[in-house]
């Protein structure tokens, strides 16, 4: 019985793997009619003028980094995030098919990620550290980049508005170009 669990969950992270490959790969477009339709955060960085002092072209000033960043804004949002990732799994180990059909998607427009959106410039730096920390590069960190993405008013998305970046570790790259552009 232990081991069929364990083929399942295999089999359900395979599916994951695979649909998040092809995702990346075929990047989801936004529609113009669909990008007004975007969450809109009154807290973007441009008003808010987060200070990225500890990022430059040489790398990032952990200890800095840690000194600036809010220690309990990165608890709230980790919590957030890893409940949706975790219920996220659930629904998949109970309804396969959702992998199949791309429900994942709608995780962005749970409460958990609702809830982390609304911290605005607040959840920068949280959301950069956990990115930039992590040795991973699957559907948590994804999230992280869409709400850091989301948050920051940056525009990574190409003129037929498919995103720039497909990993974590790539949106990390573009976001630290932009902020170092701005100095």
């Amino acid at each position: 019985m232990k081991s069929n669990i364990v083929k399942l969950i295999m089999i359900v992270f395979l599916i994951l793997v695979i649909l998040s490959i092809l995702a990346i790969n075929y990047s989801f477009k936004i529609k113009e009619e669909d990008k007004t339709d975007l969450p809109k955060v009154e807290n973007n960085i441009k008003e808010n003028s987060v200070k990225w002092d500890e990022v430059t072209n040489e790398g990032v000033n952990e200890e800095e980094f840690l000194k600036n960043m809010d220690i309990e804004a990165l608890q709230i949002i980790a919590g957030e995030l890893q409940t949706l990732v975790n219920e996220e799994i659930k629904k998949e180990r109970d309804n396969p098919e959702s992998v199949i059909k791309g429900e994942w998607i709608q995780v962005f427009e749970s409460e958990h990620y609702k809830k982390v959106i609304n911290m605005g410039s607040k959840a920068m730096k949280p959301l950069y550290w956990i990115i930039y920390k992590s040795e991973n590069s699957g559907l948590y960190e994804y999230i992280c980049s869409k709400a850091l993405s989301e948050i920051s008013g940056y525009n990574f998305h190409n003129e037929d508005g498919t995103k720039t970046w497909a990993s974590s570790k790539e949106f990390l790259e573009k976001f630290n170009e932009k902020i170092l552009s701005e100095d």
